[in-house]
Order: C-alpha cells, then structure tokens, then sequence
C-alpha cells in the first residue's frame, strides 16, 4: 500500500553516508515469528512513541512485558491480538481498553512526555495510566513477553516504521529499520550505535526507501519513497505547472509517474505556458463545456469547491441531462435552503444529508457505485444507477438540458473526472497567457474557457 510522506528534497541534498554501513529502510514488517528484545526493563518514567501498522497475517501486539493481567505489566496491543478490537494498554497493575484498532498506519505515544498520557495520533485513549511498579521483563517489540500461563512470547503482527523510547523525557532509544552491511532486515538505533536482531525464528519482510534525485527546477512530493508508490512532482515555483518531464531518460507527460524497483533522475521539466491560481469563480453567468458525455454506470467525480450564494430555487454545481430523474442523468445541486440534492442514474436525490455552509471549501466524491461523500463522510448512498451514455456533455457551474439552466456562484479549486476508474479530465484553475481565467486538463493538455457571459473571478497564489 502505498503511504504519503510529506518530505521536500531539492537537487544536492542527498543523505550524508551513515556510519557504521547500513541501508535504511521504510519498514520492517513481523510475520508472526518474529521478536526483538531491547533489554531495557520499564519503569514508571519510561515511555515508547512508536510508528506503525498492523497488518492481518496473525496477532495484533505491539509491545512490552508482564507478569499478569493484574500485575507488573508495561505492554500495548489490540485486546485479544484482533484487529478491529479496542487498544489494550497495561501498565503496572492499570490496564486500560479503549479506542479502536485498525489496518492504517498510525503512531503511538505510551505514557507521552512522561505524564500518562497515552495517544494514538492525536486521539486521547487515556489521560493517566502510571502507575509505579518493578518489571517483570524488559520491553520486546513485536510482540510482548508474558509470564500469564507460562513465560512465553505473544507475537505481533505490523510493520515498524520507527520507535523511540524515552527516560525521564530523556531519547534514550531512536530505532530505525535498516538492512545491515550483510543484508540482514533488523533494527539500528541511533543513540547508542548499536544493531538489534530478530530472536525469534524466520525473518523480517521489509521494503527499501528509494530516494529521488531531481533537477534544480522541482521538487518531489515525496521524496522517498518504495516501488509502486504514485509521486507527483510539485514545482519549486507553486504558479507553474508541469507538463512533461524525463524519467531516467523517458519523456512522461503530465506530473505523475508510479515509482518503478530502481533509484529514478528528473530531468529536463517542462511547464505549460500558464499561471496557476487557488481557485476560478462564477459570478453566476460563467459555465465551462467539459465536452465529456457521462456514462451513468461507470463514471465518478471528484472535486474542491465552495459556493459562494445561490441565485436560483436550484443551482447547479455540475452535471448533465435529458430530464430531472432521467436514466442517463448525472447532476449535483444546492437548493435555496443550502441542501445539496442530486440525481444518479435514474435515482432522484431531493434532500441529501449534505447542508453547505456558504463559502465554505468542500472535497466532494461523487461516486456512481459508492454515493456523495463530502470531506471523508459518506452522506449518502446511490441505488438504482442504470448504465446510460448521456447525449449531452457535463457543464461545471452550471447545468445542460439541452439549454443551460441553474447556474451557481462558485468557486472552484479542482475537478476531475474518472470513466471506470482511468483518469479523464484532471482540471485545475490557472490564467491563460493572455491572462484569461480558465481550467487546464493536465490529461489532455488543453485549456476550457468560459462559455457563459463576463469573466471569473479568481483567486492568486502567493509565490
């Protein structure tokens, strides 16, 4: 899977050479077999940040030690080693389960700042877990040590991207995971310059950081990162837009590419003649054509926008048709009470869960197999979406009907479409060269202009 990393490197700033010799790594991943003991025993000034992500080939522990449910316990994991349980925290004889488990990556802070706190990202599972106790055994990683039943190991199942444990708010551990100078998939920790191996059985899957080399007209979004990965290339200049580029030799076009099992170079970036802007906005007399015919069973949408006021009963923010509920009609709207209403496919949507704020930015799925999705909620389902090419091509602003109705006063920041889930049109508001406010198609490299009255507003970037 892969994961966003928000680093920017730019030409000449590549690692230093680590020292002793090794090869760092995005992960290490358990499977089940595995175990690393740090051979530091806990105690109630002791605390552990750690990245990771469970994964489904076995039990969901993370890490620590205990002698009993009840007693001696420094250890976090899922309750009962299953994903989608509530995290299971023990420390001392004070045992906590809240929050909720799950296959994202995430990071742990374990008695943060040495307050008691512990987080899972920024959400709160317990305000006060210390308490003061001897360690039954020192903290593993992996897994936990239990004396419950037996001493034994309890094995987990993640990937490591990082840990850290603390002293008294004191770094007294910063593991890495890195491949050693014989290839060997383990933990390096920075602080004391010292390797950490798998005591367990079997070995560690890992994945390789790759780094981006790039030319001194670009940056990378990310800079590291492992085959598979989609990076985007962002401008240094945020105005410009990229049009092509050469990848290791290769002429791509547009500003993505999937990183390939190999160390890549950037070169010779072009940029489209055009000012990039934060937004376009219709007054209320400004459309675009997207000269797209939607096809009802397969095509989805995806867009930032914000609506500035409604200058009809119903506004339309995109979409086409031959009728209100027709089988072939794809459109999304807002009412003159701020309700979105819709209609996919055949299905009539009057009142969505969805009231707008005005002037409010929004990110918006519209998606024919899935519903309306609004900021990562689902606000409503579809049902009954037929399989109809529409004979009328989509507006934005407003809608066609065979004659243009409903237009909106809106601003709006992106817009795409995807047919089958291929990317058709990727829009993005820029000026022209002629310094005319329009969309540009990073898909087919050409520009929609407005085919209403007057001109859109827009908004400029600060470079």
């Amino acid at each position: 899977m892969s994961v966003f990393r928000n680093l920017i490197m730019e030409l000449g700033s590549s690692p230093t050479p680590p020292t002793p010799s090794y090869t760092e790594l995005e992960y290490i991943e358990s499977t089940g077999t595995q175990i690393i003991n740090t051979e530091i025993n806990p105690t109630i000034n002791h605390e552990v940040e750690i990245d990771f992500q469970f994964t489904n080939k076995g039990n969901a522990d993370l890490f620590g030690s205990r002698e009993y449910w009840y007693s001696r316990g420094y250890m976090a994991g899922a309750d009962g080693g299953v994903v989608g349980n509530t995290y299971y925290l023990q420390f001392g004889g004070t045992w906590v389960k809240q929050g909720t488990t799950d296959y994202l990556r995430h990071t742990l802070y374990f008695n943060q700042n040495n307050t008691g706190v512990v987080k899972v990202d920024n959400d709160v599972l317990t305000n006060n877990i210390k308490q003061n106790f001897s360690a039954y055994a020192p903290i593993y990683l992996f897994g936990h040590y239990d004396h419950e039943g037996g001493d034994h190991i309890s094995y987990g199942t993640y990937k490591m991207y990082s840990c850290k444990i603390y002293e008294s708010q004191v770094l007294i551990r910063d593991y890495i995971p890195v491949l050693d100078s014989n290839n060997v998939a383990c933990l390096y920790d920075k602080v004391t310059e010292t390797y950490l191996y798998n005591s367990g059985t079997g070995t560690f899957d890992y994945e390789i950081l790759y780094t981006i080399t790039t030319d001194t007209s670009i940056i990378t979004v990310p800079t590291q990162a492992y085959a598979g990965d989609t990076i985007t290339l962002v401008p240094v200049d945020n105005t410009k837009v990229i049009e092509s580029f050469d990848l290791n030799g290769t002429t791509i076009y547009g500003d993505t590419f999937t990183m390939p099992s190999q160390n890549v170079t950037i070169t010779n970036v072009g940029f489209v003649n055009c000012t990039k802007l934060i937004y376009i906005e219709s007054t209320g007399t400004q459309y675009i054509d997207t000269n797209y015919y939607h096809k009802t069973g397969s095509t989805s949408y995806e867009m930032e926008l914000a609506v500035v006021s409604l200058p009809n009963q119903y506004s339309t923010i995109f979409g086409a048709r031959t009728s209100y509920n027709g089988r072939d009609a794809y459109y999304l709207g807002v009412q003159n009470n701020n309700v979105a209403y819709c209609c996919c496919g055949g299905s009539y949507y009057s009142a969505l869960n969805w009231q707008l704020s005005m002037n409010t930015k929004y990110h918006v799925l519209f998606e024919h197999n899935v519903g309306i999705t609004v900021d990562g909620t689902l606000k409503n389902g579809f049902t009954n979406a037929y399989s109809y090419t529409c004979n009328k091509t989509d507006y934005i602003f407003a809608l066609n009907e065979g004659s243009v109705l409903e237009k909106i006063n809106m601003k709006l920041y992106s817009f795409k479409i995807k047919e089958d889930n291929n990317l058709i049109l990727d829009l993005v508001p820029v000026l022209d060269s002629n310094s005319t406010p329009c969309m540009y198609d990073k898909v087919s490299k050409t520009f929609f202009y407005n085919a209403g009255t007057g001109t859109f507003n827009y908004g400029t970037i600060q470079s």
